[in-house]
């Protein structure tokens, strides 16, 4: 039986599956189960069997990720990872590395990319490039294959972006 919950000033409109909050939108995100407290205070039963997936989830993320550093030719650590579905965060010194990485390989082959910023919080590396008011269809195309290749440098879990501000 659908319900609607009252939370402060805003209704949400709740059914078996869903939910209308921001929540269940990022519990659906992130852990492909939707999880909220307007569900739980309207099904109990069939939110604790969410919970307790989430929850699963949760605790497979904390096991130790298969990652090990490989010698590079310039005799500096690479970062390998054996299985891409088991895949879930790097740690900041790893991500760091990962973007001074992908930084140097960028900056020899592409003149309008200018750094890359790391952002360990929520796992993504914004390719920042020169500003300018306009740009040609050569300039956009680079812009793309900066993208690409930091893409292809990267792990399945960490998100890649280009920015020009």
């Amino acid at each position: 039986m659908p319900g609607r919950w009252c939370t402060e000033q805003f209704y949400y409109r709740v059914t078996i599956d869903s939910c209308t909050c921001k929540g269940w939108h990022f519990s659906i995100e992130r852990y492909g189960i939707g999880k909220c407290r307007h569900h739980t205070l309207a099904f109990p039963e069939i939110a604790a069997q969410n919970n307790k997936i989430v929850e699963g989830l949760k605790e497979a993320a904390k096991k130790p990720l298969a990652i090990e550093p490989v010698q590079a030719k310039a005799s500096k650590p690479k970062i390998v990872v054996r299985n891409a579905e088991d895949f879930h965060d790097l740690s900041k010194a790893q991500l760091k590395e990962l973007g001074a990485r992908i930084e140097s390989k960028l900056k020899k082959e592409y003149a309008l990319f200018d750094y890359a910023l790391v952002r360990a919080d929520n796992q993504t590396i914004t390719l920042k490039y020169v500003y300018k008011e306009e740009f040609s269809q050569a300039e956009d195309a680079q812009v793309q294959a900066m993208v690409q290749a930091a893409k292809a440098l990267t792990p399945k879990g960490v998100s890649v972006c280009a920015s020009c501000m």
